[in-house]
């Protein structure tokens, strides 16, 4: 269950990402750096 939940959560993610990189570029870059110190390490 819980790697269930955390693979959820990984696509929730990834699919914020992309929506945030379409509505405001500006943003992004502030939540991809979010993403990174957050997920670093799942990030290679």
């Amino acid at each position: 269950m819980s790697r269930k939940w955390r693979n959820l959560i990984r696509l929730l993610r990834s699919v914020t990402t992309k929506i945030i990189m379409c509505s405001s570029a500006n943003q992004f870059q502030d939540f991809f750096s979010y993403i990174i110190s957050f997920a670093g390490p799942s990030i290679d």
